[in-house]
């Protein structure tokens, strides 16, 4: 099989990994990695149990390349965990071999997703990139070495920064503290706590992880298509807006006309983020002069991409929510107009013609299913340019570039789907209820959660003379 190892050797304990901890100082770094392994473990219990019963954010739905890559993705990485716990406490090389080719699986799919990481994307997309070239240099040092008690550790725990940018991010969350970049800093924090149990460089590694991605971004003019993000075009001042701003739910409200300055994205095909060159003024001129120009159609579609678009992220705790708490609200909210659907409104209109006529128009209230479609209907107009002409792809490249996918992937969504669809560039209403229907569902469960955040009283503390919001 191997030929530095026999299939006895395999299958036969090794001393080492009873010896790990036996040996080593109760201080000393081996106890202090178990304790941090012990810790991701049980974070684990809470991060696997929400893969197993929500289902992902639908930009992993929009096409099935994404589709296939995140159920592989969260397989390898729960095989992985499960092998090595299994190696550990049997002592057996061959599962902690096993650990080493889940965990090959899983740098691949990581590799085809970090092209969709979110956060700000010039510390995003190099740091995931280290975290995956490290993981992928442990898991071949275990391979090598299958009965090292210690690369199986560090592998181990190379995976858990994963689970810990989730945990960070509800530390974030619950205490309200620098959420304007709070995935970016869950990742960072994340890769505080975990690297440097795992880096190569041991203490000095997170200073090897800020070189790194500063080297990416002095080369990121020389780099490939493939590794400089292929997203909305420079600006004015040489910026690559997306590329330097959090893309999560608070701060992305430039991207449908909402910036300070024009923004026109030259390699998006001509879309909503076109703006009228005269319109260049200070950020309150902007705002007023926008609001006075855009029709209802382009406040249907800002209001859709501020409330909802911006709210949704990569495994995130608060934009997967929905899925759980509004979604409950949902099912009551359709039950109680279920009860009413025979309820019937009496709207009397008085003519103010000479003669007094009275009309009645009877309305009858919709059943669960056309509440829903209408709802359906409500987030196409949003997301539409031009709703009579349906959703094009010029609608569907933005969306996907606020939700982190390369825009381009805009032909494997019309591509897929061209069969049920009259005409192969746009989605009528139709076509995209039944045809997209993740993307409507997560836009109407995220828009009840976050009309029901806004609900919520604010929160006002007062200290001394001054007042500091709590929100």
């Amino acid at each position: 099989m191997f030929p530095y190892l026999s299939m006895g050797d395999l299958l036969s304990p090794t001393p080492d990994y009873w010896k790990f901890l036996g040996t080593a100082s109760l201080y000393g770094r081996e106890w202090q990695n178990m304790v941090l392994c012990v810790a991701s473990i049980f974070c684990n219990l809470f991060v696997l149990s929400h893969h197993l019963t929500e289902r992902p954010h639908p930009k992993f739905l929009i096409h099935w390349r994404r589709k296939v890559m995140i159920r592989v993705h969260v397989a390898c990485g729960g095989f992985e965990m499960l092998f090595a716990a299994i190696a550990f406490f049997t002592a057996r090389p061959l599962f902690a071999l096993l650990t080493s080719l889940w965990c090959i699986g899983h740098v691949i799919t990581s590799l085809y997703m970090l092209s969709g990481v979110f956060g700000i994307r010039l510390i995003m997309y190099p740091a995931y990139l280290y975290t995956i070239l490290l993981h992928l240099v442990h898991g071949i040092l275990l391979s090598l070495e299958p009965r090292n008690a210690e690369k199986l550790v560090n592998t181990f725990l190379t995976l858990q920064i994963y689970v810990w940018v989730r945990v960070v991010y509800v530390f974030i969350d619950h205490f309200n503290v620098l959420t304007s970049c709070q995935y970016t800093v869950s990742v960072i924090l994340a890769g505080m706590i975990v690297g440097p149990a795992v880096n190569i460089l041991g203490n000095a590694g997170n200073l090897l992880v800020l070189c790194f991605i500063g080297l990416w971004n002095m080369a990121r003019d020389v780099l490939p298509p493939c590794c400089s993000h292929m997203y909305p075009s420079l600006d004015e001042d040489g910026d690559y807006s997306f590329d330097k701003t959090e893309l999560n739910r608070l701060n992305v409200r430039f991207k449908v006309s909402q910036r300070a300055k024009t923004q026109t994205y030259d390699n998006l095909p001509a879309g909503p983020g076109a703006e009228d060159p005269s319109a260049r003024s200070p950020r309150m001129t902007s705002v007023y002069m926008r609001r006075s120009e855009c029709g209802a159609r382009q406040s249907r579609q800002s209001v859709f991409f501020d409330n909802v678009a911006d709210q949704s992220s990569h495994l995130q705790v608060r934009e997967e929510k929905p899925y759980s708490i509004p979604r409950m609200k949902s099912r009551v909210t359709r039950m109680r107009h279920t009860r009413m659907q025979s309820t019937r409104l009496s709207v009397v209109a008085e003519s103010e013609t000479g003669t007094g006529d009275v009309s009645t128009m009877q309305a009858t209230l919709a059943d669960g299913d056309d509440l829903e479609k209408a709802g359906a209907r409500e987030v196409f107009e949003s997301l539409c340019q031009d709703p009579s002409v349906g959703l094009t792809k010029a609608d569907m490249s933005l969306l996907l570039s606020i939700w982190g996918l390369p825009y381009q992937e805009v032909d494997y969504v019309f591509g897929e789907r061209a069969a049920g669809l009259a005409d192969p560039e746009v989605f009528s209403f139709e076509e995209f209820y039944k045809l997209l229907e993740p993307i409507w569902h997560y836009a109407q469960e995220m828009a009840e959660y976050y009309d029901a955040e806004r609900a919520k009283p604010m929160n006002l503390h007062v200290k001394g003379k001054q007042t500091v919001r709590g929100d």
